[in-house]
C-alpha cells in the first residue's frame, strides 16, 4: 500500500536537518560530529533515517549551538512550521495572546517584546513546541489510562470509574 507521495506507507519523509546531519556525518564522522554538537551516534542515525518525528528540543539546541546556526532554523528544518507571520502587527498579536495565555508572566513577555524579529521568532516556536509535545504527552497519558481502566473493568466485569479514566498524575 502507498501514501499520496508513492512510498510505502509508514515511510517517513526525510526533512531538510536529516540531509544536514547526514552531509556534516559524510563530512567529520559520526565522533566529530557528536564531539560538536553532542548528538549521539545513535540519535544521528536516527535523524538521518528520519525514523523520528520531531527531535528534541535538547537535540535542536545541541545541533543550533554547535553549528552556530539559530534554534528556530533548526527547528524549521526538522520540518517544525508555525506559520509564523513576520510583520511587526502580527509579533505584537502574539505577544497579547501570550499575555491571556500566561497572566503571570509580565515581566518575562515584556523582555520578549524587546527582541528581535529572529529572536522572536525562536521563542514563539520554542513555546510552540513545547505546547505540542505537551498535548501529545497529555494524549499518551489519556489514552494509557483509558486502557488501563478497561482492562480493570473487563476482569472485574465493571464499567471503569472516572477516577480510573483520569487518574491525577504529579510531575
Amino acid at each position: 500500500m502507498s501514501n499520496k507521495r508513492g512510498r510505502p506507507a509508514g515511510e517517513r519523509t526525510r526533512s531538510r536537518l536529516s540531509y544536514f546531519v547526514e552531509g556534516e556525518v559524510a563530512k567529520i564522522g559520526y565522533i566529530a560530529f557528536e564531539n560538536k554538537t553532542g548528538v549521539s551516534k545513535g540519535a544521528q542515525e536516527n535523524l538521518i533515517r528520519g525514523t523520528a518525528k520531531m527531535p528534541s528540543l535538547e537535540t535542536i539546541a545541541k545541533i543550533a549551538d554547535g553549528y552556530n546556526i539559530p534554534a528556530w532554523q533548526v527547528l524549521q528544518w526538522a520540518g517544525f512550521d508555525p506559520d509564523l507571520p513576520d510583520t511587526a502587527d502580527a509579533r505584537s498579536e502574539q505577544i497579547v495572546q501570550l499575555v491571556n495565555q500566561f497572566p503571570d508572566a509580565d515581566k518575562m513577555l515584556a523582555q520578549i517584546a524587546g527582541l528581535e524579529p529572529d529572536e522572536f521568532k525562536a521563542v514563539l516556536m520554542y513555546l510552540e513546541v513545547i505546547e505540542r509535545q505537551d498535548a501529545q504527552k497529555r494524549e499518551r497519558l489519556m489514552a494509557a489510562a483509558a486502557a488501563r481502566a478497561a482492562k480493570r473493568g473487563a476482569a472485574r466485569g465493571a464499567a471503569p470509574s472516572p477516577d480510573d479514566q483520569f487518574p491525577v498524575q504529579d510531575e
